[in-house]
């Protein structure tokens, strides 16, 4: 519970003034979504496929880190921690794409991480008799 109110703390402060219609509106939906699914499996007995569940989370959690990579690299760049080599794009805030080799080189890493993780993971099952 502690790390989601530090999430929304940070995302809070980084929206600003103007952004936090959206913010609670996304908590918001949020919200909603999980009562419903919530109160689906339950009335309704549904069964998720565990698996699959699992997988489309991993996915997302790895996108996420990604894109939470290059935007920490950003925001030490914007308050001069790092430098900044720029390279000629448009940045794409909402992926974490920004045009620096810093932020790209680290989400780089970030990425072959999360391959290799997936990897590691694939093998483990493979190797698993059912």
């Amino acid at each position: 519970m502690f790390e989601i109110v530090l999430f929304y703390q940070a995302l809070w402060l980084q929206a600003g003034d103007p952004g936090r219609t959206a913010v609670l509106g996304g908590f918001g939906a949020a919200a909603v979504l999980l009562a419903a699914t919530g109160w689906g499996i339950f009335k309704y007995s549904l069964r998720l496929p565990v698996g699959l569940f699992f997988a489309a989370t991993s996915i997302l959690l790895a996108a996420m880190a990604v894109a939470f990579t290059g935007q920490g690299i950003a925001a030490l760049q914007e308050a001069g921690a790092i430098g900044a080599s720029r390279f000629d794009f448009d940045a794409l805030p909402l992926l974490g794409v920004y045009p620096t080799g810093e932020g790209l080189a680290a989400q780089a890493i970030a990425l072959a991480l999360v391959a290799l993780g997936f990897r590691a993971a694939r093998r483990r099952a493979v190797a698993q008799p059912a």
